[in-house]
């Protein structure tokens, strides 16, 4: 039984591979980052959709005794006039935790899809108490205004979850996007799930806020030695202060993690947005809640 983290980045419809030491038992699957392009740096355009989703060719827990997983790579960002994403200059950086080897039962990862504030939806997780390990990070989004589009003021999600009586566990949901005028739309979120009752947990896992403008090298301090590391989004919240304009590109989550010893330093992080004309998010507003999970440097799955 072991435990990896792995990253990979590709662009809009590429599909990605994650090749793990030994088979794959469980894994969720979290976004590190995403920039979103229309075009250039200054072509701009009003905003319908804004989306971001993961298609993978095994269920949660793994079905088959592979240690590869593939993941499809969607995203949108459209108007109502037939503007449409610029694939060659957006990216999405994905992170996969994964139980491999030896299947964990203590432990629960997995991935719920279509999550609104409206609509939690429940996760079988190890217990309902005894948790060393419970915690989601955002593995896709959709805020659509379906059959209209309008100037971009702003747009936020975020994941949470908490135990049930049952032994579940309860996700909830913020997704907007909005402009200036009073025009909002709800929308959905897809979570990763990393649950644990193994004491010591068999990753550990921080939350760090960045607020926009901060730049590099955030320090988390683990209570041992970090092997494999990766940044999580886990919620996230861009905006002007007041007033809209039409969006060129967006940009959120971290470029990179990478640990020595207990310490573990973080690189740029983003929660970022332009119109290609100078104006850009108000950074007193605008952020990114990263979830930080690193295996422990003597876990079996970090050992050559």
């Amino acid at each position: 039984m072991g435990y990896e983290i792995q990253t990979q980045t590709g662009q809009p419809s590429d599909t990605i591979q994650f090749t793990f030491r030994e088979p794959l038992q469980a894994y969720a699957l979290g976004i590190g980052k995403f920039t979103l392009y229309y075009g250039s740096a200054t072509t701009n355009h009003w905003v319908e959709q804004m989306s971001i989703s993961l298609q993978t060719n095994q269920p949660e827990p793994a079905q088959v005794a592979s240690n590869v997983l593939s993941v499809t790579l969607q995203a949108q960002l459209k108007d109502n006039d037939g503007h449409y994403i610029d694939i060659a200059n957006s990216s999405i950086s994905v992170v996969c935790v994964a139980n491999t080897g030896s299947l964990d039962n203590q432990t629960a990862l997995a991935n719920v899809l279509d999550v609104t504030q409206k609509q939690p939806r429940e996760v079988q997780i190890p217990s309902a108490t005894g948790l060393t390990v419970l915690t989601t990070c955002l593995s896709g989004f959709d805020l659509n205004y379906d059959t209209t589009d309008h100037e971009f003021q702003g747009a936020t999600a975020s994941s949470g979850i908490s135990p049930q009586p049952t032994g579940q566990g309860l996700i909830e949901a913020t997704a907007k996007i909005w402009d200036g005028s009073g025009n909002l739309a709800s929308g959905s979120i897809d979570a990763g799930v990393l649950a644990s009752t193994d004491t010591p947990a068999p990753f550990m896992a921080q939350q760090v806020k960045v607020m926009s403008g901060t730049g590099i090298g955030t320090k988390l301090s683990f209570p041992s030695p970090v092997g494999q590391v990766a940044a999580l989004i886990q919620s996230f919240n861009v905006q002007y202060a007041t007033g809209d304009e039409p969006l060129s590109n967006i940009t959120v989550g971290c470029d990179s993690a990478s640990a020595t010893g207990s310490t573990v330093t973080l690189g740029y992080s983003y929660a970022w947005f332009t119109d290609g004309y100078g104006n850009s998010q108000d950074d007193s507003l605008s952020y990114v809640n990263l979830l930080v999970v690193g295996v422990p440097l003597a876990s079996a799955s970090d050992r050559s």
